[in-house]
């Protein structure tokens, strides 16, 4: 499978040009000449690796040349990239690589390969080369990428499914998913990382809560190399054979995938209720101090989701109730003094805003009743607090 990259890209592209030409299909040259590979990695140590990763090995038994085609590459030199990133229209490519040179990477990261070979047929597997090296031309290879819609898992499965003419998708897609929502999914990869956990779990949208489909989650790499286990398909001779028809682990894994999500609800009600205490039971200045803190934090944090759902494309952060929870409104009460004809008002909106959040929470509009559980007792804390200071300045001073 090894090749040195220069001669590797020098092959590639005459590979590519035949296919293109359509020299190879009616020569039979190609016939048989192609083995397909689903390849699965693992989870890495480093927080963006911890959803996993996968590819489409394609090996040509006649040259013995290899292409792995990874739909997970990104140009940071293309323009405005941060901008874009921040704004979710993330652009990310297609790029045939060496495979030894890419396993070797990850297996220096302690991530584990698995292979799985695939009984494509021979037309079927020069389809889904023909279509893998148009998908990588340099007008074709880049796409839009969203985390759990088209992402290079997503990718992966689709190409796969349209060379099977759609065997795939008809099998899972009326089939609900067999572990979870997409934000069961997050919560449970992310845990090893608690900011990212955090950070995730706070900023997505009900679009994460939703139903979705055995088909929906193999935005998973690991989901969908266990599903493609199940798939029979014809073979030339038209009787069903498995779809996989052997597996070879070429490393192994050294971060394992959790098998469920934390169950950290009771330490976010511990956190609130602690905090809400304890803001509460102050005195004086330093209360006032931090009530303002915790407000100008959770007027910051609100101010962000609400960012995220109006002025971004990330889908999944729109529409976010914790943004009711962490409300913006609370951002004037950090300045304003407790005479300000403003300042009631606000804070009426402000315990509105949380008992809302609370509501929907309770009615399933969204997952978050752990943001609930630390949230709300904070919220309703802080205004207990500015109600009692703001009697304590009305009380006639005794003689």
């Amino acid at each position: 499978m090894g090749v040195a990259p220069g001669l590797h890209a020098v092959r590639s592209a005459v590979l590519l040009l035949l296919l293109l030409l359509g020299a190879v299909p009616g020569t039979g040259s190609a016939a048989g000449r192609f083995d397909v590979s689903l390849v699965t990695i693992g989870p890495g140590e480093i927080y963006w690796a911890r959803f996993g990763h996968n590819a489409i090995l394609v090996e040509d038994r006649e040259t013995d040349n290899a292409w792995t085609y990874n739909y997970g590459l990104f140009d940071l030199a293309e323009e405005d990239f941060f901008i874009n990133f921040a704004r979710g229209r993330m652009r990310y490519l297609l790029a045939a690589t060496d495979p030894e040179l890419e396993f070797e990477a990850y297996r220096r990261e302690g991530r584990s390969v698995l292979l799985q070979r695939l009984a494509l047929t021979d037309a079927q597997a020069l389809e889904l080369v023909r279509f893998l090296e148009w998908n990588r031309l340099p007008g074709n290879r880049s796409y839009l990428y969203d985390y759990f819609r088209d992402n290079c898992s997503t990718r992966v499965r689709d190409a796969l499914d349209d060379a099977l003419g759609g065997a795939l998708a008809a099998q899972f897609k009326p089939l609900p998913a067999s572990e979870g929502t997409f934000r069961w999914h997050t919560r449970r990869l992310a845990a090893p990382e608690p900011w990212l956990y955090v950070a995730t779990d706070l900023g997505l949208g009900p679009f994460v809560d939703k139903p979705v489909s055995r088909w929906d989650e193999f935005f998973l790499p690991r989901v969908f190399a266990d599903a493609v286990r199940e798939v029979s398909v014809p073979g030339s001779d038209g009787s069903l054979r498995p779809l996989v028809t052997a597996e070879q682990t070429l490393a192994p894994a050294r971060v394992i995938e959790p098998a469920g999500p934390p169950g950290w609800s009771r330490w976010y009600l511990l956190a609130g209720v602690a905090g809400g205490i304890a803001l509460f039971l102050l005195d004086g200045r330093t209360r006032s101090f931090a009530r303002r803190s915790w407000w100008l934090l959770s007027g910051l944090i609100g101010a962000g989701l609400l960012c995220l759902w109006l002025l971004t494309d990330h889908a999944a952060a729109w529409a976010n109730a914790n943004a009711l929870l962490f409300t913006p409104l609370t951002l004037p009460l950090v300045l304003l003094s407790r005479d300000s004809r403003w300042a009631s008002p606000l804070v009426a909106l402000t315990l509105a805003s949380a008992a809302a959040g609370a509501v929907m929470a309770l009615v399933r509009y969204q997952g978050n009743l752990d943001w609930v559980l630390f949230a709300v007792p904070l919220q309703a804390a802080a205004i207990a607090a500015w109600v009692g200071g703001r009697r304590a300045r009305k009380a006639p001073t005794p003689r």
